[in-house]
């Protein structure tokens, strides 16, 4: 009597295959393997997240060290030494920006006894109209909406004291971020391509090569982005601050040099730096001005979002407009704002490395020096 043998399922298994549709079995594989990559990704993600207070600084110091080195170069070609070269270059950097903030911080100072005494006619003008207006409200009334609100900041001072200290707190790491950005962006400086050549030793030999082709065309692509960033701070500062000079507001200047340094910030930079212009405007020039104002910030946003932002960046960084405007929705919403900031460079830098990588690629793959890729 015949026996029957037990099925073997090494030699079964691919017949189970020929039941299960070639589109399901494609979906099948693509699926395991976008969740390997998702999930590394968010392990990624993770640890960056975790690490943010030292990223950061490191990114930012990257961003602005790529235009700066074709400057360092310039000063080692004309005499200086690469390290005096990257300490000009760094001090120029600083002066500048702390004689803009110190520029801004003094015109304020200046005009500050006049906005006082300007607020508080614009807070007498708000009760009169309070109480002459549409809403007719007496004299007893408004003073009893006024002593509420005095009552309820009283109420609330330990919460706004606690929100100060947390303010505090938040200065304190941005002053230790900033320094150490400083630090970074001097080795930067000076010994960039020596610090890169350190990684791509870290790879096997045969692909050495290609690595660094792709990473100085990377290098080059964040230099063209943070060029057009300054191009498009200078475009928004010059509309708003512009727009309060012809308005009349003193101001003018400050408001000019809070949106160029803000106006870093993608999309939203100018308009948080707008919304100080208003205030302004409205301390200042009275409601009027403040909705002409107000007008002039809506149109630089919409320019600089709908127009300079996306073609310019897109042309900059060799990304679609649209992907850059999703770009910089996903880094904000990760991120918050640093990471609106860095997530168009980020994703420019590694499309180009990929495509630098795909480009090596197709010549031969002949073993190069290290010492022969590439000059200091």
């Amino acid at each position: 009597m015949a026996t029957r043998s037990a099925p073997r399922s090494n030699e079964e298994a691919p017949g189970i295959l020929e039941h299960v549709p070639v589109p399901l079995q494609v979906a099948g594989a693509w699926a395991w393997r976008l969740l390997v990559v998702g999930v590394v990704l968010i392990a990624i993600f993770t640890v960056l997240a975790r690490l943010s207070a030292l990223v950061a600084p490191i990114a930012i110091a990257l961003l602005i060290a790529a235009p700066l080195g074709t400057v360092v170069s310039w000063l080692a070609r004309h005499g200086f030494s690469r390290a005096w070269a990257a300490v000009t270059t760094l001090l120029t950097l600083v002066v500048t920006v702390l004689g803009l903030i110190a520029l801004a911080s003094t015109t304020f100072i200046n005009g500050i006894d006049q906005l006082k005494q300007q607020a508080s006619d614009g807070l007498h003008t708000l009760v009169d109209w309070l109480s002459s207006g549409p809403l007719n409200l007496s004299a007893d009334q408004v003073q009893s909406y006024l002593d509420k609100a005095g009552q309820t900041l009283r109420d609330n001072s330990s919460g706004i004291a606690a929100r100060a200290l947390s303010v505090g707190s938040t200065v304190g790491l941005l002053t230790a971020g900033a320094i150490l950005a400083l630090f970074c962006l001097f080795f930067f400086l000076k010994d960039g391509r020596r610090i890169w050549l350190d990684i791509v030793e870290i790879f096997p030999r045969r692909a050495r090569a290609h690595i660094d082709y792709a990473g100085i065309a990377a290098w080059e692509t964040l230099g063209r982005y943070t060029r057009t960033s300054l191009f498009v701070a200078l475009v928004d500062a010059t509309g708003i601050g512009l727009g309060a000079w012809i308005l009349g507001l003193k101001l003018w200047v400050p408001i000019f040099i809070v949106v160029f340094l803000t106006s870093f910030i993608p999309l939203v930079g100018a308009t948080l730096s707008g919304m100080v212009a208003v205030l302004v405007a409205v301390v200042e020039g009275g409601w009027v001005k403040a909705l002409i104002m107000v007008g002039i910030v809506l149109i630089v946003q919409q320019v600089e979002g709908n127009v300079l932002y996306p073609f310019l960046f897109g042309k900059a960084a060799s990304v679609h407009p649209i992907a850059i405007l999703l770009t910089v929705g996903v880094g904000g919403i990760v991120g918050g704002l640093v990471g609106a900031l860095l997530a168009v460079p980020i994703l420019a830098f590694t499309k180009t490395f990929i495509e630098g990588l795909r480009r090596s690629g197709m010549g031969p793959t002949t073993e190069i020096p290290i010492s022969e890729i590439g000059g200091g």
